[in-house]
């Protein structure tokens, strides 16, 4: 397949990770470009920092449709998402910038308010073309099997499908991809960038000093899931490791979603808008012990900065079916084989949660 970029570039982003991969592959695979970027309210300090340091050219805000009910049940998300996509005329009515300029759009993420946005700008402009860049883990177990009922809904009210327009996929770990559509190409999203580029970064999130304490044992983090049944699972497993590490060694790094006061104070928690990825890559916390249940931020560690850390993903704690699919585990088996030896571990029972995390503490030096 013959894959060609050229001219002006647009990259569409509403996550800190969006925006720090955009930036990353704006500055390394297409800095002889002009890159654009739309971005949505909640990283506009970040997006124009970038814009300022000129990482991107420009930068414009957009707003997404605002969800008429909360999407509680299967009938509320499908009027939820037809009401969404009835709003495609108003989002082309509004978008912030001349879209018949650009050659390529990028976009990331599961979220059709993304999609939408493609599909706005196509309609205005036919012969742009489609890129993916990646967010988490969707982009390395979204594209395993054809969803045709995402297809049909998307063909009945915009015309087209995204995945039969995109040519390429930029992930940090092409290998690791399960995909299913022949026509996208795997491209691998470079490391070798600058440190210029990561100060750059850093101070568009306004990071300048250590978020993470140090000597900690154990690093949770934990998820905000939509159901009440899956978030007193996490907070049983939660309690499991504390009684068995002790509180003083544990911290749990709050998901974006969740509320500061969502453990009270029967723990120590964490919230901060950085993106973990960027704490990471300036803090010296690879000697933690990591544990989460579906982390894109957890496996991050690997896929997005090379490091190996001890690692224990709690999927398999969960019952089948609840938030957790069979390529998500086919994918985590991969990071598994590739891995250092007994140092990702993805326990089945509780009692081999708690024997785990006791055999991988013991290398920890602020134990007493």
């Amino acid at each position: 397949m013959l894959y060609q970029t050229k001219g002006n570039i647009l990259f569409l982003v509403n996550t800190p990770l969006q925006l720090v991969n955009a930036a990353i592959i704006a500055h390394t695979e297409f800095n002889k470009m002009s890159c654009d970027i739309y971005y949505t309210e909640n990283i506009c300090t970040a997006a124009l920092n970038l814009v300022d340091k000129c990482i991107f050219s420009e930068g414009h805000e957009i707003k997404h449709v605002k969800d008429m009910l909360k999407r509680t049940n299967v009938l509320t998300r499908i009027v939820v998402r037809v009401k969404n996509a009835l709003d495609i005329n108003d989002i082309i009515a509004n978008l912030p910038s001349n879209v018949e300029k650009y050659d390529r759009v990028f976009l990331s993420g599961i979220s059709l308010r993304n999609c939408e946005f493609y599909y706005a700008i196509k309609r205005l402009n036919p012969r742009v073309t489609l890129s993916l860049y990646e967010e988490g883990v969707y982009e390395y177990v979204g594209f395993g099997k054809k969803n045709y009922l995402k297809i049909l809904f998307s063909k009945f009210f915009f015309g087209r499908y995204y995945l039969y327009d995109a040519d390429t996929l930029y992930v940090h770990k092409p290998d690791f991809v399960i995909n299913a559509w022949n026509n996208i190409l795997l491209k691998e999203i470079t490391t070798h960038y600058d440190n210029m580029l990561i100060k750059h970064i850093c101070t568009a999130f306004d990071y300048n000093e250590r978020i993470f304490p140090e000597k900690r044992v154990c690093t949770i983090l934990e998820q905000e899931f939509y159901t009440d049944e899956e978030n007193a699972i996490q907070r049983e497993l939660i309690d499991i490791i504390e009684n068995e590490l002790g509180n003083e060694n544990v911290i749990i790094k709050l998901h974006p979603r969740s509320m500061k006061d969502k453990y009270g104070n029967k723990h120590t928690t964490q919230k901060t808008s950085v993106p973990f990825e960027i704490i990471a890559m300036n803090e010296q916390i690879m000697d933690n012990m990591f544990i989460s249940v579906t982390s894109s931020a957890i496996a991050n560690l690997y896929l997005m900065l090379d490091a190996q850390p001890d690692i224990v993903m709690l999927n398999n704690l969960f019952p089948v079916g609840m938030s957790v699919n069979k390529d998500y585990d086919i994918f985590l088996k991969k990071i598994k084989a590739s891995y250092r030896k007994n140092n990702f571990v993805m326990p089945k029972t509780r009692g081999e949660l708690t024997s785990t995390i006791n055999r991988l503490r013991s290398g920890y030096s602020n134990e007493d």
